[in-house]
């Protein structure tokens, strides 16, 4: 980074990157979701549900390539815990 004299500049120029970027996700985005370890993008199948705890979409990673299959969409609706609903495309 040029132009950084201090760590207190440092600093701010993070803090400006961070509020320029942190509204690029919003509500009804379409993203896909990449599992760091693996390298493969996670999926689902709206009609499979985990049978105990939260009963909520089951999730996996099996593709190395992205497909339409992988992508996402962003709903801000709250629910229970005030996670956000990810729902499939």
């Amino acid at each position: 980074m040029k132009n950084v004299n201090s760590i207190n500049e440092l600093i701010k120029k993070f803090e400006d990157i961070i509020v320029d970027e942190e509204n690029l996700i919003t509500n009804e985005s379409v993203v896909a979701l990449k599992h760091v370890v693996t390298g493969k993008y996670l999926s689902s199948n709206k009609d499979l549900n985990y049978t105990t705890g939260s009963k909520f979409q089951l999730v996996f990673a099996i593709m190395e390539r992205m497909n339409i299959m992988e992508v996402f969409i962003i709903h801000s609706i709250t629910i229970t815990n005030h996670r956000q609903l990810i729902t499939q495309k």
